[in-house]
C-alpha cells in the first residue's frame, strides 16, 4: 500500500492471515481506533513490533484485549 491506512492494514491482516506486523507507535493508536470501531477477524496475528518510540503501558494493555497479542517494542 503507497501510506499507511489502517482499515486497509487490518483488512489485509484478515484477507491475507498475516502473522507478523510492524509500525510506529502512533500506527498503533489508530489500529486499535479502528479495531475497536469495526473488529476484524486477526486471530492469524502473532506478532506485532512497534519501533521509533515507546509504547504507552495503557496502549499496549488495549493492543493485548483487542488484538490478543502482547505489543512488541524494538
Amino acid at each position: 500500500m503507497p501510506a499507511f491506512d489502517a482499515p486497509l492494514v487490518l483488512d489485509s491482516i484478515e484477507r491475507f492471515q498475516c502473522s507478523y506486523t510492524f509500525g510506529l507507535p502512533s500506527m498503533v493508536q489508530l489500529l486499535l481506533e479502528e479495531q475497536s470501531r469495526k473488529p476484524r477477524e486477526v486471530r492469524s496475528l502473532h506478532t506485532f513490533v512497534a519501533g521509533g518510540d515507546c509504547v504507552p503501558v495503557s496502549t499496549q494493555e488495549r493492543f493485548q484485549v483487542l488484538f490478543g497479542i502482547p505489543v512488541g517494542e524494538g
